[in-house]
């Protein structure tokens, strides 16, 4: 109880070596799928300017606290998703835009379960065009 945890940790690491590297702050981004999206999030809402853009496929994150997402953000999330509703997605996207108007945007993967939803997502040429723009 009370020892720091990996994603505790995380903020800091990425400060140093951005900082390391000589990396501007608009060229930082992360991305996560499921549980690792989550991650990303819940850093997005903790963090509001480690990260300029993010990309979350297959999570959600809370959305009562999407007013503190600063960072630019695309959710993929498959239309079939078997275990996050598309619903969800939603919502939060919605939740972030209701506070940060235009902040978040929602790509819906037609056909596409949880499971598969990273692969069509990561080799769709506009995520990473998106991101790395």
């Amino acid at each position: 109880p009370g020892a720091p945890t990996g994603g505790d940790m995380l903020p800091e690491l990425v400060r140093v070596r951005v900082e390391q590297h000589g990396v501007p702050p608009a060229r930082v981004f992360a991305t996560g799928v499921s549980m690792g999206g989550h991650e990303v999030y819940r850093l997005l809402v903790r963090e509001p300017k480690l990260f300029a853009r993010a990309v979350i496929v297959s999570a959600v994150g809370d959305a009562e606290k999407a007013g503190d997402v600063q960072s630019e953000l695309r959710v993929y999330h498959g239309a079939d998703d078997e275990v996050i509703a598309l619903g969800r997605a939603k919502a939060m996207v919605d939740a972030v835009n209701a506070k940060n108007p235009g902040r978040a945007s929602l790509v819906t993967l037609k056909g596409k379960r949880h499971r598969d939803a990273a692969e069509a997502a990561y080799s769709k040429s506009d995520c990473w065009k998106w991101l790395l723009r």
